[in-house]
């Protein structure tokens, strides 16, 4: 029937661990796309088809495995269903779907681990310096389409009371972090950044002329004693 559809997962060849959830009106001819796609020379860039590139290099292929059929209209609210169950026990590889996933605590605990204290090889270091080379920096102010930002220079429409608060929320926060990460710091390292600041001040103080000091201390002293 033309309603008809069937959920798919693929699997780590490796470790058998879901890395991929999808849906079709035939998962094995789907699959068979997948792979189509995969070799071919104008391949969709997106992380599932780099993760068969990799294992297909080697010789090895992803496991299909059907875990659902169905009918009627809600097939992507069931791919969507298995697409949050599976995504509870490991980084799956969907991409585009309007959804937040509500990971739990345990795998929550496992990605931070993963992520905190990466150490990148000098090898790697160079090999992202060299795919950035020659790259176009993007305009912060285009969207993804193209369009520049419809909301460029214009002013937030709030009250100066509330522009006020924000600018003291700020402040608070900002000293806050500051705070915060200088009591993580080491005496030693507290000791060599005050000394590295004071051979900066003392540089920049140095080239500057007799006429630029004497007009910046008289500045300094009208704005301590309100003169």
């Amino acid at each position: 029937m033309k309603n008809d559809w069937q959920i798919y997962i693929l699997r780590s060849p490796r470790s058998g661990v879901v890395r991929y959830v999808g849906s079709s009106q035939d998962a094995t001819e789907r699959f068979k796309q997948h792979v189509r796609e995969t070799k071919s020379e104008f391949h969709k860039n997106t992380p599932v088809h780099k993760w068969m590139k990799k294992l297909l290099s080697e010789g090895m292929s992803p496991i299909l495995e059907i875990i659902e059929h169905g009918e009627g209209d809600n097939r992507h609210e069931r791919e969507l269903h298995w697409i949050n169950h599976y995504s509870n026990e490991a980084w799956i590889l969907n991409v585009g779907y309007p959804k937040k996933i509500d990971f739990s605590p345990e795998t929550r605990a496992k990605l931070s681990r993963s992520l905190k204290n990466r150490i990148f090889s000098a090898e790697h270091c160079r090999k992202i310096s060299e795919a950035k080379k020659g790259c176009k920096r993007p305009d912060v102010t285009m969207r993804l389409k193209g369009k520049p930002n419809p909301h460029k220079g214009e002013k937030l429409n709030i009250t100066e009371a509330e522009r006020q608060r924000r600018r003291e929320q700020g402040k608070v926060a900002g000293t806050r972090n500051n705070r915060r990460r200088w009591a993580e710091i080491t005496e030693n390292k507290r000791k060599e950044f005050s000394e590295k600041m004071r051979a900066a001040v003392t540089s920049i103080w140095a080239k500057r002329s007799s006429e630029d000091r004497r007009a910046i201390a008289e500045k300094s002293t009208r704005t301590r004693y309100g003169r």
